[in-house]
């Protein structure tokens, strides 16, 4: 891709997010001859000042891409399933018609959830990001069955932020007091998980990311304490803290997420978190661990 058309493909609206199945999104893309795309990712891209007169995919099977209606500057591409194609753009300026073409890789968004009871009627989700990429957020649908196959809870468009990659992201579902469950038949269906194209992503480590516990109070029933986040990247940083209750196996009893997000250099005390401990509600609490997952973002300047 030639660098004056790199300056000119630029953003369409201001929001932009990835893989997503239900309707187009428009997106700015890192200026590369080679773009990386996921499974059901659909973006829009303008040259504005341009006429797109055609657009075409070597491998239709692999992304399609297409003109886009009443935008006479934008074209969209799709991703359909794992592998690479490339895209042909040829469009009209005003000093004649050129013709790029740049390489689309679509990789599988390979995304899993599985379940396990909790205390208080409560289902822990686990989504697993088998990807090399963080997303933003992650949005899915839930089913729960009884023993005889009949939906007793289902949840559309739930979704959990800032998951990194390679990571296991938690999340809850409260199923009630009279629902009779059958775990082993749940099912669930990855409906889109979302990042800014014209963002890079990297996992945050431990110590670029510095968390720690201050100011813990015990108490009967509870423990109290605030948390300190410090960033020591030049980026900003996303993340959330998981507050995990365990009992004496190591078996999750309960889970508090905290969604949290850094300016770069950014230093964060946050207070008042508590852990219940009661008979009542975590008869069996043990022990409580506090795990933090988060991921830098930078824009990508053309």
């Amino acid at each position: 891709m030639k660098k004056w058309m790199q300056k000119m493909l630029t953003v369409c609206l201001a929001i932009a997010m990835m893989v997503t199945v239900l309707a187009p999104v428009t997106a700015e893309a890192k200026a590369t001859k080679n773009q990386t795309m996921y499974v059901g990712e659909n973006f829009e891209y303008c040259i504005f000042g341009t006429t797109i007169q055609s657009v075409s995919s070597s491998k239709k099977s692999v992304a399609t891409v297409a003109k886009v209606s009443g935008q006479k500057y934008a074209f969209k591409i799709k991703a359909k399933k794992p592998g690479a194609t490339n895209v042909t753009v040829k469009y009209k300026t005003f000093s004649g018609v050129r013709t790029e073409k740049f390489k689309v890789t679509v990789k599988k968004t390979d995304i899993k959830i599985t379940v396990q009871s909790m205390d208080d009627n409560k289902v822990l989700l686990k989504i697993k990001n088998n990807t090399t990429q963080p997303f933003d957020s992650v949005y899915y649908d839930v089913t729960f069955r009884d023993s005889t196959g009949d939906i007793v809870k289902h949840v559309e468009d739930q979704f959990t932020l800032n998951v990194s990659a390679g990571k296991t992201a938690y999340d809850t579902v409260y199923l009630g007091g009279n629902m009779e469950v059958d775990l082993s038949s749940f099912t669930y269906k990855i409906k889109s998980a979302r990042r800014y194209p014209e963002y890079a992503y990297k996992n945050a480590s431990s110590k670029e990311l510095v968390v720690t516990q201050k100011n813990v109070s015990e108490e009967d029933n509870k423990i109290t304490f605030d948390l300190k986040m410090q960033n020591k990247l030049n980026k900003d940083v996303n993340g959330v803290n998981y507050i995990i209750y365990y009992d004496a196996d190591d078996h999750i009893i309960a889970m508090d997420s905290y969604p949290f997000s850094l300016s770069p250099k950014e230093t964060k005390t946050a207070t008042d978190y508590s852990v219940y401990r009661s008979e009542y509600s975590h008869p069996t609490f043990d022990h409580y661990k506090v795990v933090t997952q988060a991921f830098s973002k930078v824009y990508i300047k053309k």
